[in-house]
Parts: C-alpha cells; sequence; structure tokens
C-alpha cells in the first residue's frame, strides 16, 4: 500500500511541476503566415472537381487560460489563397473566418483543437478555357463549417510558430456555373506570431 502512495505522490509532485512550469498563453497576438489549400467539388452523382492555391496569411487572437494548462481564445484570419482551373470558368479567393479554440499546455507547447465559419468567394474567370469573351460578374458568397487541430511552440517570451489543419464544409454550392456540388476545403497552414 504504501508503494502505491509513493508512486501516487510522484505522479501529483511531477503533474504539479509540469504546471508551474506551462507557458502563459494569454493575451493578444498578431501573426503572418503561410497556407496551401484544396478544394474540393463533388456532385455524388460522378462529378468532381479539384482546384489547389498556395496563398499568404494575416491572423490576430486573443487566449485566456483558465487554469496552469488549459487554454481557450478565439482568433480572426484572412488568407490571400486564389484558386482556379483550367477546365472550368471559376476561382475562389477572399477566405476569412473566426474560429473558437480549445487547448492543453505542456512546457512551451500547446496543442489545440478549433471550431470556427470561414467566408469564401467564388467567381467566374475572366474567359472560360481561355477562350471568348469574359463573363458576366455573378459572384456567389459561401459560409462554411470549419474543423481543424494544430500545435503552437513559444521560442522566447513573446514569438510563437504554429502550424494547423482544418477542414470546411461550404455545403451545396447553387449550380449557377457547373452541376450543384458539395464543397470542402482542406488546408495545412504555418504562422508566427508576436504575443503582448
Amino acid at each position: 500500500m504504501k508503494q502505491y502512495l509513493k508512486i501516487a505522490a510522484t505522479i501529483a509532485i511531477a503533474a504539479t511541476a509540469s504546471a508551474s512550469a506551462a507557458q502563459d498563453f494569454s493575451g493578444f497576438y498578431i501573426g503572418a503566415g503561410a497556407s496551401n489549400s484544396e478544394f474540393e467539388f463533388d456532385d455524388g452523382r460522378g462529378f468532381q472537381l479539384g482546384m489547389g492555391s498556395v496563398g499568404a496569411s494575416l491572423y490576430a487572437g486573443y487566449n485566456y487560460q483558465l487554469a496552469p494548462n488549459f487554454v481557450v481564445g478565439i482568433e480572426a484570419k484572412y488568407d490571400s489563397s486564389d484558386a482556379s482551373t483550367f477546365w472550368f470558368p471559376t476561382s475562389i479567393d477572399n477566405l476569412s473566418g473566426v474560429s473558437a479554440q480549445v487547448g492543453y499546455v505542456i512546457d512551451k507547447v500547446m496543442v489545440y483543437g478549433s471550431i470556427g465559419t470561414k467566408n469564401a468567394t467564388m467567381q467566374p474567370s475572366a474567359r472560360p478555357f481561355n477562350l471568348g469573351p469574359p463573363l458576366p460578374s455573378l459572384d456567389e458568397k459561401m459560409t462554411g463549417v470549419s474543423v481543424g487541430a494544430g500545435v503552437e511552440y513559444f521560442l522566447n517570451d513573446s514569438i510563437s510558430v504554429k502550424g494547423e489543419y482544418t477542414r470546411t464544409d461550404f455545403g451545396l454550392t447553387s449550380g449557377r456555373f457547373f452541376p450543384p456540388s458539395r464543397l470542402t476545403l482542406n488546408s495545412i497552414s504555418i504562422g508566427a506570431a508576436v504575443h503582448f
């Protein structure tokens, strides 16, 4: 019995030490980074189309440390990705969104999950198949639910770097450009932020 008590005490001491050493993620921050975005259209009846884009991103947010190792926060992000394809006269850009985050801190590392909304604009390209006259302005605004996960690491007291994966479901498109299809976005991003 005494041996079990010693083990329990050792675990408790180790947990307390880990908590006291946890990096403080509280406060405002702003950052910039890069992303790789892959859009996928699927009408469920055989029509599938993929579009890819690499872009720059800007983000800002606020974190609050509930306990030594638990963090909640909110973040707004804009992405300059502009995805298009030669085969269909369509492009997607103006990516922006807001997400809530919950994280767990170990030393200087935070592992977190996120959920939020993301906006995008789908529009006709200048000339379908690079032929013929420009298409009229028929922009379609879309909003989807986004979920993700990431890891953030503090390099020092005020600078952090992070990597993140998100998946967004925009639901069905209107069919304005091609058959009504479910549009999803898979995005991998990296960034660096300054904390205040």
